[in-house]
């Protein structure tokens, strides 16, 4: 009776697991589309971003041009600093590049209103979901802004 007992905690207990995992990945698949664009991910950074727009917002065509707006005030000048730019996937994250800032944005960055907006292309064959995380820290690793954007790709 014991033996069956135990038998029968078990195979709720992995059921259970088994069920609560999948409620958690169909959430965090859902969580993702959902909140597809772009955002600001530390609005308590050094900089504070005034503008940010994604065109097309959460949908892209593999090869299609991506415009991002980014209009953001500083309060203290920058001479350098680095951008950390992180990539996911579809779930899978690759391994992140970190370049110097200022091979990016013309310095220094003085104290006021500045419009670092741009654009990439959405390479061909890429196809589901990509998160990008844009992270520009100063010299001493003080976080100066953050991006995030998630976008949907398909071949059509």
């Amino acid at each position: 009776m014991r033996k069956l007992r135990k038998l029968k905690n078990e195979v709720s207990t992995t059921y259970l697991f088994k069920v609560t995992t999948m409620r958690l990945l169909a959430f965090a698949a859902l969580f993702a589309f959902a909140n597809a664009g772009v955002t600001n991910c530390a609005p308590a950074s050094t900089f504070k971003i005034t503008q940010l727009i994604l065109d097309p917002p959460t949908s892209v065509v593999s090869g299609q041009n991506v415009s991002l707006t980014l209009l953001y005030t500083s309060p203290v000048a920058i001479d350098s600093g680095t951008i950390t730019t992180s990539v996911t996937y579809n779930f899978i994250p690759l391994t992140p590049t970190v370049a110097p800032l200022c091979s990016s944005v013309p310095c220094p960055i003085q104290v006021g209103d500045h419009d670092g907006s741009s654009w990439f292309l959405v390479p061909t064959g890429v196809r589901g979901n990509v998160v990008t995380k844009i992270v520009w820290t100063d010299t001493n690793s003080a976080q100066l802004l953050c991006i995030s954007i998630n976008l949907k790709a398909s071949w059509f």
